[in-house]
């Protein structure tokens, strides 16, 4: 089987990609329909595939048409899948925990209802909800991995990544830092090798759950 991994160049999906074996490329020029169905089109439909969605580059301080932006490329994406025909034999979609339970406070697990605070929360939920739906349509197996705060090594940081260049920046600047959870509520920051190697493992167990 061969992995297809969409975002490969950001923080999560570069791991991902370099994790897994036999990762056709994907390098569009942009996320327009045109440039993404260029790509498709490059794609061996008589393969199948397993794919990893990580393209998202968007956060809580994102505007709505930047969030809006996503969305579409999330449902080019889709509509590039079915017509060239690709056979998908699961999806891994990496999704957020901290924006889709920002309203919540106390310890978070799988009975806690989804309480998202902002648009961008509100848009992992309708990004979720679009793949889903492709999963029950194609009848696979979809894995949904709400994570909590990575941290790891990345080549190229940019000045807005990482929690110590934004309460440095914050300091700087006397500007209130932004943080998405109540103080009160315990978080957990996980590894990215540790987040890596689960997402791989787990996508080859042929599991259908949401994490």
């Amino acid at each position: 089987m061969s992995n297809l991994v969409i975002g490969q160049t950001g923080f999560i999906g570069n791991s991902i990609y370099s994790k897994l074996n036999n990762v056709v490329p994907f390098k569009p020029i942009s996320w327009s329909t045109n440039d993404l169905e260029e790509e498709f089109s490059k794609l061996d439909n008589t393969k199948t595939y397993s794919l990893f969605w990580a393209a998202g580059n968007n956060n809580n301080n994102s505007t709505v048409s930047k969030i809006k932006e996503e969305i579409d490329s999330v449902l080019a994406t889709v509509k590039c899948l079915k017509k060239f025909n690709l056979k998908i034999d699961n999806c891994n979609i990496i999704s957020s925990a901290g924006a889709i339970y920002a309203g919540s406070v106390g310890i978070i697990n799988e009975l806690v209802k989804e309480n998202p605070i902002s648009e961008y929360g509100k848009s992992r939920i309708e990004i979720e909800k679009i793949f889903t739906n492709l999963a029950q349509e194609l009848q696979i197996n979809l894995n949904i991995f709400r994570l909590t705060n990575v941290f790891g090594s990345k080549e190229k940081n940019n000045t807005s990544s990482g929690l110590i260049n934004n309460l440095v920046e914050s300091n700087f600047s006397r500007k209130y830092l932004n943080i998405f959870v109540s103080l009160f509520t315990r978080q957990d920051y996980v590894d990215l090798e540790f987040v890596t190697n689960n997402i791989c493992q787990i996508s080859m167990t042929g599991l259908s759950n949401q994490y």
